[in-house]
């Protein structure tokens, strides 16, 4: 039938040859040029989102439940917690989403973990896996039941130059 050779032409056309002289096209060749076009309009998507969410909130509670909620779609956590500096320096969990109070407790202690570096260094930290994970925080290992999921990313808040707290998603 003459369907894959026309699959083939407009695969072709949409990968910039339109006279299908490309030899072999693969789906995952056009997959990938398709996602990366759409990656910018999926970004800018989030941010408008993100900014309705923002622009709607009145108190400090909204404020973080609306950040959260933005930095949980943007990097597809499913998830994770909002830490702000309290008043002796010490982080304290503002809003939390799918977390473990065990998970708050660790990340607001003096443990080494990724949420208290970010916190120490105003740096993102972004750690691959649980092996990662325990391999960078061994201290983590002992806390039976406190590290769970895989991938996670911790992300500084600050405002002029002052820490402010934590986004960490997982």
């Amino acid at each position: 039938s003459g369907r894959p050779k026309r699959d083939l032409l407009v695969k072709a056309h949409v990968l910039g040859c339109p006279g299908g002289r490309l030899g072999p096209v693969s789906w995952e060749v056009e997959h990938a040029a398709r996602r990366d076009a759409e990656a910018p309009e999926a970004r800018v998507a989030r941010l408008q989102a993100a900014a309705a969410a923002l622009s709607g909130a009145r108190t400090p509670d909204q404020i973080a439940e609306a950040t959260l909620g933005a930095g949980l779609e943007a990097l597809g956590g499913a998830r994770g917690f909002l830490l702000v500096k309290g008043a002796c320096g010490e982080l304290t969990m503002l809003r939390g989403h799918g977390t473990l109070d065990e998970e708050i407790r660790l990340a607001s202690s003096d443990v080494p973990n990724p949420a208290a570096e970010c916190f120490r260094t105003a740096a993102p930290v972004f750690v691959e896996d649980r092996a990662a994970l325990l391999a960078r925080y061994p201290a983590l290992a002992r806390l039976d039941g406190a590290v769970r999921g895989e991938a996670v990313a911790a992300l500084p808040l600050e405002l002029d130059g002052r820490a402010l707290g934590v986004l960490a998603v997982g």
